[in-house]
């Protein structure tokens, strides 16, 4: 290659003088090069723009299916806990019903406590009081309650009156006038009143007779264990444990 063209096509430095004194750049790229390249630049943004946007849109939809999945889980949980809870309840269905039992049994223990009456004591006031001569097969108590006679309208022809319950006995005497005599003697025990016949009948074999009556207990009767007491406070108690054992 000759030095002259190795001179036109050696590329120019800085420190030519020539240069650094602003020699003019022309620019022969035709123009439809110039908008296809604009066009490739532009198409190159919009293509980032749009994987930017999708991106966002995987991430948004990605964030709010875990947050759905959440949801729902939490909402069965909250159901499971809620379908619990019902169950629960619905085991307690008869708790209302169970306290009004619970409370009418108590109320009937608070009812016969305070009608109660010592039988055992009784029959053997009876028998130690009764005559030699008369011989008792059987008794069958019948006690009132409270509430039975002071619930009796006035001028009731069966109100007992101040009995507290009835004995229905059967005795065995040797003579018919015995029979009455054993009327006085129910009549005359601490605690008995209104002493009646319901039958006298003659035993074949033994020649006694064979008396059946009744005899009314009276309040006097009542232990009287669990009757309420107005205190200083003005609340009703009942009678200790202590008290209830040696009564």
């Amino acid at each position: 290659m000759s030095p002259l063209l190795q001179r036109d096509r050696a590329t120019p430095t800085a420190a030519d003088p020539m240069l650094s004194a602003g020699t003019p750049v022309v620019d022969l790229l035709p123009e439809a090069v110039r908008r296809r390249r604009a066009l490739r630049a532009v198409r190159l943004k919009c293509v980032a723009l749009l994987l930017a946007v999708v991106l966002a849109l995987v991430g948004s939809l990605a964030w709010g299916m875990s947050t759905r999945s959440t949801a729902q889980s939490r909402e069965t949980a909250a159901q499971a806990e809620s379908d619990g809870l019902a169950a629960q309840i619905a085991t307690y269905a008869d708790l209302v019903t169970l306290r009004s039992d619970i409370t009418a049994v108590r109320s009937a223990i608070a009812e016969g406590m305070r009608n109660e009456v010592l039988w055992a004591d009784l029959i053997r006031h009876l028998l130690e009081s009764g005559p030699n001569w008369a011989v008792l097969e059987s008794m069958q108590i019948a006690i009132t309650f409270e509430s039975d006679y002071l619930e009796r309208p006035d001028g009731d022809p069966f109100d007992p009156g101040p009995a507290i319950g009835t004995i229905t006995w059967v005795a065995h005497v040797p003579t018919l006038e015995q029979s009455g005599e054993l009327l006085r003697v129910f009549d005359a025990t601490d605690g008995l009143l209104g002493a009646t016949f319901t039958s006298v009948d003659l035993d074949e074999e033994t020649g006694w007779r064979k008396v059946s009556g009744t005899v009314l207990v009276d309040d006097s009767r009542r232990t009287q264990r669990w009757a309420e007491t107005t205190e200083a406070t003005g609340e009703a108690a009942p009678a200790d444990d202590t008290q209830e054992e040696a009564a």
